[in-house]
């Protein structure tokens, strides 16, 4: 789970050991936090642009939840370059070092920012992306990055857009 000590990505680590799974929780811990990682879930610290580092944490791996990404709309407005460097760049390279390691499949994080502003109320998944700011458009690409690897190289994706998430931690 790369973002595994961040927020929703040590919410879905929970989970996965409660089921059973191996866990391996791979964050850089910039927003995350190791007190997050699960006790019986393996962690491995580094940066999804790195990919030699993803190369040592997904062989063998049968499924990525991709949950890394630096989020906040505002943010993303004030630095688009260094959100594109994280957001596009970093997502490509989990896809691709995925792809290269044999894992079946990715799910990956995205966004309902992508419908724009005001679509929250009545968004479908059948409305058409209409981003409006880096943030937006980085998850939006990240989808469609994640169309491609499915499509035309064979690794499954699936993606979930979420959109208010609250909770413990």
């Amino acid at each position: 789970i790369t973002g595994g000590a961040g927020f929703i990505g040590s919410a879905i680590a929970d989970q996965c050991v409660r089921a059973g799974h191996d866990v391996t929780v791979y964050d850089h811990l910039s927003t995350g936090y190791r007190a997050n990682v699960p006790p019986d879930a393996a962690f491995l610290e580094g940066d999804v642009r790195d990919s030699d580092r993803l190369m040592t944490a997904f062989k063998g791996v049968d499924g990525v939840v991709h949950q890394a990404a630096r989020v906040s709309v505002p943010d993303s407005i004030a630095d688009p370059v260094g959100f594109w460097d994280a957001n596009v760049i970093g997502t490509r390279c989990v896809l691709e070092v995925a792809r290269l390691c044999g894992v079946r499949r990715v799910v990956l994080a995205s966004t309902a920012a992508i419908y724009g502003p005001g679509s929250l109320e009545a968004a479908s998944e059948d409305d058409a992306p209409r981003p409006a700011s880096p943030y937006a458009y980085n998850k939006w690409l990240n989808e469609l990055d994640a169309a491609y690897y499915g499509q035309h190289l064979g690794l499954e994706t699936l993606c979930t857009r979420y959109f208010n998430v609250y909770g413990p931690r």
